[in-house]
């Protein structure tokens, strides 16, 4: 096994900041430490997350939320619409994995997309699609999701749940999981050409207010890894799990 090392990238806080937190506990600007494990159903990886900061900012309809940044379109009690930019869920890098090293690093894409969240009787619904716009996986995701939250006005704590599907198209799963001829060897013999998934998805979040300015915050997903994925000589995971856990610090 390599030895580990700190994964050269800038961090502003977790890839899964859900669309789904209560706005009550949304302060104009936030900022603490927090630790993020991204989504590796790779085999042979030995990776297991690292500390980032988390920064949450909003300024009229403007947003930083974690690694994700962007503007609301409509933001009305009931139904939001914004457009962002993020990194996409998945990430292989060899310095964290035994495979072979012409197995090449599958870097973080640039997401350019639309996102939505609509609060009916019972529950809330969202979705997003989004386009890699720097061409690194050329890729497409999108995801569908219905949820509820539990919370009621005074308490010092609100968790959510949400159960929904993932879609990921041929070009994004061929970046991330592919095979070329150039990239196979004794370890990975076959080469591998995934086509479009669609696969369940379950998300979790949880917030609680220690004092007036700091709050807990835990978020977490577990993803079945469809069969056209697991077919990759690449991966061994039949789940793919990935989270934050951070302390915010919530300036007046």
């Amino acid at each position: 096994m390599k030895k580990l090392k700190a994964v050269p990238q800038i961090l502003i806080g977790s890839s899964l900041i859900f669309a789904v937190f209560s706005e009550a506990k949304e302060p104009s600007f936030a900022v603490g430490p927090g630790f993020y494990l991204p989504a590796q159903p790779y085999q042979m990886t030995d990776y297991r997350g690292h500390f980032i900061p988390y920064v949450y900012m909003r300024y009229q309809h403007f947003y930083v939320d974690g690694v994700e940044m962007g503007s609301y379109l409509h933001d009305a009690l009931k139904n939001k619409y914004k457009v962002f930019v993020r990194p996409s869920r998945y990430q292989l890098d060899l310095d964290h994995s035994d495979l072979p090293e012409r197995t090449g690093n599958r870097q973080l894409g640039t997401m350019l997309g639309l996102s939505g969240k609509h609060y009916v009787r019972y529950g809330i619904w969202t979705w997003s699609i989004a386009h890699d716009v720097l061409g690194r996986n050329d890729g497409i995701e999108a995801d569908l999701y219905y949820g509820f939250t539990l919370m009621q006005k005074g308490d010092p704590w609100d968790f959510a749940i949400l159960a929904g599907l993932e879609y990921q198209n041929q070009n994004y799963n061929d970046y991330y999981f592919g095979i070329r001829t150039h990239q196979s060897s004794v370890t990975l013999p076959q080469t591998y050409h995934p086509t479009q998934t669609i696969s369940p998805a379950l998300r979790v979040r949880a917030n609680f207010q220690i004092t007036h300015q700091w709050l807990l915050r835990m978020q977490w997903q577990i993803e079945a890894v469809p069969s056209e994925i697991r077919d990759s000589g690449l991966v061994e995971e039949s789940a793919a799990h990935s989270g934050t856990f951070g302390f915010i610090y919530k300036f007046q």
